[in-house]
């Protein structure tokens, strides 16, 4: 694998005694430009101290106008993104990184120590050269650059650090220090434990794809073992949902299948929260996990560019976690059209899946309907009508007076019957 040589702003070169052309970055800034570099989703920025903590999320183009304030000691960055202000595993928007927490400390170990050891015999050997070492102050963060997978792949992706693990355990790695929404220390700021300066090093600056590194090193993880089938909980014979929860859940699929039709199968950057979607919803209606899976397959074949029949069935497994929960996975319009990046022109070919502008407009067309059905005219009809009685009236103005020469005002609009204000506005035309 060939390594970029460009560097990035506030580094310097490293000693490269074994064998890497690395760099070393020494503040917050050149930390998240390596990180998080055009990432659409919330980052976030975690900051401890004796008396609690406090945490903010920024978007990329936003993060460095405020990044002054979380460069005191213990601040960290979130290694991945999320969906909203919120950092949840199951909020997550990309999964953009890889990462092994190492506790050399805990073995008797330096982090500089532990580094050399690993760039000697590990990298490029028993698994994949990290992009950055985060030394953290006591131990050594590993963090790998992925191509971003979505944040339903997370099951997909435990497997990998998982494995990850496994390999660096015997130098004090971290298990409990391996969910998608960590965060590690950012460089420049100060470790106060050991009252030293956080920085990293970048080895190189290509991400990898999920699939060369599980190919390359960690083959055995893709293997999937047949389960035993699992008992039914839910009781036979009982009325599981009610008629207009089954109708909704009809309308949500076949709203995913127009979704597809309509961007003739283009579903790039929303292709696993469709899946995901298309799984959980056939299981509630069909309560069949077979018959779930052939629907989302099904979808997803219909892409332009679907994902591989493996990836499709591990990026959506979650969907069975959900529908065997104690919680039912509820979802607003509002979340599923950002999800998707429904348009408003799409949404009018939707049946469901619509916003509040969306469903006024439906509104308002049918109560226009509705109103013609019932013999309501249109506008245009309805001030024809309008222009024939008001002549007519003036008419019969003209004929009152003549007959009446000597009426009050009062009493001809009492004849004509209508009000005062108006018989005097005919008055006017009349001139």
């Amino acid at each position: 694998m060939g390594i970029k040589k460009e560097s990035i702003a506030g580094s310097v070169m490293a000693d490269n005694s074994t064998g890497y052309d690395s760099y070393i970055i020494a503040n917050s800034k050149g930390q998240i430009k390596a990180l998080h570099e055009k990432s659409p989703g919330y980052i976030a920025l975690f900051h401890k101290t004796k008396d609690g903590t406090s945490q903010y999320h920024y978007k990329r183009n936003e993060i460095e106008q405020h990044i002054d304030q979380w460069t005191k000691p213990d601040s960290y960055i979130s290694m991945n993104t999320f969906y909203t202000p919120k950092r949840l595993v199951t909020n997550l928007k990309e999964i953009r990184t890889a990462f092994v927490d190492i506790d050399c400390q805990n073995i008797g170990q330096s982090a500089e120590l532990t580094g050399f050891l690993l760039k000697r015999d590990y990298f490029g050997k028993t698994i994949p050269t990290p992009n950055m070492l985060i030394y953290s102050g006591r131990g050594l963060n590993l963090v790998w650059f992925l191509e971003p997978l979505s944040g339903l792949a997370v099951e997909r992706w435990g497997k990998l650090q998982n494995a990850l693990y496994e390999t660096m355990k015997s130098f004090g790695a971290d298990k409990k220090a391996s969910d998608a929404a960590r965060v590690f220390r950012i460089a420049g700021t100060i470790n106060s434990k050991s009252k030293r300066e956080v920085f990293c090093e970048m080895l190189h600056e290509n991400r990898y794809t999920f699939d060369e590194i599980v190919t390359d090193y960690f083959p055995n993880i893709i293997k999937t073992t047949k389960k035993a089938p699992q008992r039914n909980k839910k009781t036979k014979g009982t009325v599981k949902h009610l008629f207009n929860e089954y109708t909704l859940l009809k309308a949500r699929m076949s709203d995913l299948n127009t979704l597809s039709e309509l961007r003739n199968g283009q579903m790039d950057g929303c292709r696993e929260y469709a899946l995901f979607l298309c799984r959980y919803w056939a299981l509630t209606e069909r309560d069949s996990k077979e018959q779930a899976k052939e629907a989302m397959l099904t979808l997803n074949n219909r892409f332009s560019k679907p994902l591989k029949e493996r990836e499709a069935l591990a990026d959506t497994k979650s969907a069975e976690r959900y529908y065997e929960g104690d919680e039912p996975f509820k979802i607003k319009n509002e979340t599923l059209i950002e999800w998707l990046g429904i348009s408003s022109e799409e949404q009018k070919h939707l049946k469901t899946i619509i916003n509040s502008n969306e469903k006024r407009r439906r509104d308002k067309e049918y109560q226009k309907d509705k109103r013609r059905e019932e013999g309501a005219k249109e506008r245009s009809e309805y001030e024809a009508s309008r222009k024939i009685q008001k002549a007519k009236r003036l008419e019969d103005l003209r004929l009152l007076k003549r007959e009446h020469p000597k009426a009050t005002q009062r009493e001809l609009a009492t004849l004509l019957g209508v009000a005062l204000p108006t018989l005097k506005k005919y008055l006017v035309e009349l001139r």
